[in-house]
């Protein structure tokens, strides 16, 4: 559902829209992990979007231990 992701590059704008309104990100980075040796680091002290997806993006079954993680700051930052 998030193949999208994988035309994401360092720089591009993302708009996200919540019942609090508007807030535009600026993508940071771009990697693929594995799941089974990194865990997601949540930092409730600071803005951060992480969006998160299988990877490869055309693999032919979901569900594998290799993640395509995309980081977004609010922008401006």
């Amino acid at each position: 559902h998030f193949v999208f992701l994988r035309q994401l590059d360092r720089g591009d704008r993302l708009r996200l829209t919540d019942r609090d309104g508007t807030r535009d990100y600026t993508v940071v980075k771009t990697d693929v992990v594995d799941s089974r040796d990194t865990a997601m680091v949540i930092d409730p002290g600071r803005d951060r979007l992480s969006l998160v997806t299988c990877w490869p993006f055309d693999s032919p079954s979901a569900g594998g231990p290799m993640r395509y993680v995309v980081t977004a700051l609010p922008a401006g930052s």
